[in-house]
This record gives C-alpha cells, sequence and structure tokens, in this order.
C-alpha cells in the first residue's frame, strides 16, 4: 500500500504510474476523501476537547443546567459526525486501497507481456532438482523414554 503522505505530495506522478501499469484509479477522488476525512477528524477532536472541558467543570460540588444542556447538544452532535466520520474513512480506504504500489525506475514499460525482459531464469533442467523422498513411518517411543531421548531417536531415524 502507497504512502498517503507520497500520494498527496506526488499525485501527478502515482496517477501516471497507475495508468503505465493499467489501473484506472481516480486519485482525485482520493485525494478529496482524504482531505474530507481529515477535516471531519479535526472537528471530532474539537468536540471531545469541549467535551472534556465541560466534564472537568462539572467535577465540583454543583451542577450548572447550561453546562448538562451543553455537554448534551455536544455527545449529539459528536455522534453524528463520527458516524460521517467513519462512513467517510470505509469510503476512503475503499478506493485507496485500489492504487497500485510505485514501480522502480528500472522498470520497463511494457502493453503485454511479449515486450517482457527476462531478467533472471533458474531450474529449468528439471534433473538438477532432488527428488522427493517419502518419510518412514516413526515407531512410538517406549514407555519410560525420555523427551531427549525421544528427540535423539527421531533425528537419527530422520537423517539415516
Amino acid at each position: 500500500m502507497i504512502d498517503i503522505k507520497i500520494l498527496r505530495q506526488e499525485s501527478e506522478r502515482i496517477k501516471k504510474a497507475a495508468n503505465d501499469k493499467g489501473y484506472t484509479v481516480d486519485i482525485d477522488l482520493v485525494l478529496e476523501l482524504d482531505e474530507r476525512r481529515r477535516k471531519l477528524q479535526r472537528k471530532a477532536d474539537e468536540l471531545r476537547a469541549q467535551r472534556n472541558e465541560i466534564a472537568a467543570q462539572m467535577k465540583g460540588d454543583k451542577l450548572e443546567p447550561s453546562l448538562v444542556e451543553k455537554g448534551k447538544n455536544l455527545k449529539t452532535e459528536l455522534a453524528a459526525l463520527e458516524a460521517d466520520l467513519s462512513l467517510t474513512d470505509e469510503e476512503f480506504l475503499l478506493h485507496f486501497k485500489k492504487i497500485p504500489n510505485l514501480p522502480t525506475d528500472d522498470v520497463v514499460l511494457g502493453k503485454s507481456e511479449a515486450e517482457n525482459i527476462v531478467a533472471k531464469t533458474w531450474a529449468t533442467n528439471r534433473s538438477l532438482i532432488l527428488p522427493l523422498k517419502t518419510m518412514r513411518r516413526l515407531p512410538k517411543p517406549k514407555a519410560g523414554s525420555t523427551k531427549s531421548a525421544a528427540r535423539k531417536w527421531l533425528a537419527r531415524d530422520l537423517y539415516i
């Protein structure tokens, strides 16, 4: 996943890279959702700070009805804001996860697999690959044997 800071700073480069890879991603929508999400988060943090201030003022012996009413209003406003923030965050992540990683500078661009360049091959000769050996069924350790003895016995049977 690409870093959101890089997306904010180098959006044109990311648009070009996504297009080169064959992805159709709306980077402008992602940036718009990110900005909206950040504004909602700041507003929610401010409301929480106000709520905490009111709670600190109400710790005394006197309960002022105006503070109680203000606290209730903040609570309902904060609940609505957090619901909107949650929806915006889900939509942001849905679109953000579609953005591909940036290719390195040495990657050659091509439109099909025929234009790919083979960088390295290995294990082309199947005779070089070692044959698989079946594991022997190990007998149960004898009663009274210690774990270390059982491990040595197990290791001895496996490596013979």
